[in-house]
């Protein structure tokens, strides 16, 4: 059977709702469901991964590229002997009944203040390039490595038999070290790779929210691709 291609307005219908989707799964992580996170991950996954068999949804609306994107991740500092969790903080929970709880957390609980334009990137810094996590063992992970990995072999969108070797120390062998002391002893701080990409998610709504263009990649003349059908110059790049 044939297929449609679908219009422009119709993929700038399809973002709306995919946008709208992360927004439920990221307040669903806020709300203490962080397994939401792999949710999270395969939604970042559609927006922006392209492969030989398949466009992501900002790609066919010819905005991955020229989209910039903010970074709130902490620079990583070079011969730094701990380890960098560039998109995270820690932070003690206080829980009368339970007792107090040290979890992983994304920037955004703890400084909401990194969301200002001299943060915005290009896809390329921001997906490839940027180090936002190095753990005991010299291992680096950027943001494509931590979503891909989630999303496409630990639960998001496929469950696969066997996991990436350095992922597995990561998520479940705690190889950046991190622990909690409570009175039951001392244990590994896991889960540092679901608030990283709660934190991905939030710098992916905003920078989708506000929609600022690289104007190196796009023509004064050129139609604005934030789709209002009006040139650049009088749009977005004004």
């Amino acid at each position: 059977m044939a297929k449609i291609p679908q219009t422009k307005n119709d993929l700038f219908a399809q973002l709306e709702q995919q946008i709208q989707l992360m927004e439920a799964s990221a307040s669903s992580y806020d709300d203490g469901l962080e397994v939401q996170a792999k949710q999270l991950a395969t939604r970042i996954r559609l927006f922006v991964h392209d492969t030989k068999n398949s466009e992501s949804l900002l790609s066919q609306l010819g905005l991955k590229d020229c989209l910039l994107f903010f970074d709130t991740s902490a620079a990583l500092v070079p011969g730094n002997l701990i380890s960098h969790t560039g998109l995270t903080a820690q932070k003690i929970e206080i829980n009368s009944a339970e007792g107090n709880e040290i979890k992983h957390v994304p920037l955004i609980d703890a400084d909401d203040s990194e969301f200002t334009e001299d943060r915005l990137v290009s896809f390329e810094e921001w997906w490839n390039k940027k180090i936002v996590i190095r753990d005991l063992n010299g291992r680096c992970f950027t943001r494509h490595d931590l979503v891909l990995e989630m999303a496409d072999t630990d639960g998001g969108a496929h469950v696969d038999g066997a996991l990436e070797e350095g992922y597995v120390a990561l998520t479940r062998g705690n190889s950046t070290g991190w622990n909690a002391i409570d009175p039951e002893g001392e244990r590994p701080l896991l889960g540092v790779e679901l608030a990283s990409i709660r934190q991905i998610a939030e710098e992916m709504l905003r920078s989708l929210e506000i929609r600022k263009f690289d104007p190196s990649k796009v023509g004064r003349n050129d139609s604005c691709p934030c789709g209002s059908g009006k040139k650049f110059k009088k749009c977005c790049g004004n």
